[in-house]
């Protein structure tokens, strides 16, 4: 897939800024493994004219345990600028439309990026599992860990690119073909280095629930 998308110049109309994200997929199928990765390259121009060098990966590889359950070891990768040694080149990887709250973990810490990481990039190793009990009950345990791509200064000082971990535990239920009850919980255990990045106060417990009854009528 191949994208290209362009900024104007506030002052100049006939100036346009042109972003390309370059996305290649590759899929293998062997038995009960699938492995996935899926790279992507960013160049051109940031809106305000700034020259891209930024990339992206994320690798995965699925198993199926057994009829009733499946495991998904993965990692995301997002470049990110080197405060230790800056230039004049933009290396953090834009997420363009976003859809980080299917790849991220539910507790949306990084849905924006480059700016949800503050230009730093980020590193995601996960672990998606899926049991299902009986055919109308589901439960997803997905666990990710964060850390900082790149090096990022706080009062002069590199901060430890450990950012937290966070824990994501779904259950489904459900009563017929278009009729389902979703039940989740999370959780974020964040560093002293989150703080720095994201605001608030590692200290606290940051957690997160939600009750959802989905609808999904069929009218053909």
């Amino acid at each position: 897939m191949g994208v290209a998308d362009g900024s104007q110049h506030p002052t100049n109309p006939e100036l346009l800024y042109v972003r390309g994200t370059w996305i290649p997929t590759l899929e293998i199928r062997s038995g009960n493994l699938t492995f996935n990765i899926n790279p992507a390259f960013q160049h051109g121009r940031t809106n305000i004219g700034t020259e891209i060098n930024a990339w992206y990966l994320n690798a995965s590889a699925t198993a199926r345990v057994n009829p009733e359950g499946t495991s998904m070891l993965g990692v995301e990768i997002f470049s990110g600028n080197n405060a230790l040694e800056p230039d004049a080149i933009e290396n953090g990887f834009d997420f363009l439309y976003g859809a980080a709250h299917s790849f991220l973990g539910y507790m949306d810490y990084f849905t924006r990026m480059p700016q949800d990481a503050l230009g730093a990039g980020l590193i995601s190793p996960y672990l998606r599992s899926e049991f299902r009990f009986t055919p109308r009950t589901r439960l997803d345990l997905d666990l990710h860990l964060f850390f900082l791509q790149n090096n990022f200064l706080h009062q002069g000082n590199a901060i430890n690119k450990f950012l937290g971990t966070e824990i994501d535990a779904k259950f489904y239920y459900s009563f017929n073909d278009i009729t389902q009850l979703a039940f989740g919980y999370s959780a974020m255990f964040g560093t002293e280095s989150m703080e720095i990045i994201k605001g608030g106060r590692n200290e606290e417990f940051a957690h997160w629930a939600f009750v959802m009854l989905r609808f999904r009528p069929r009218f053909l």
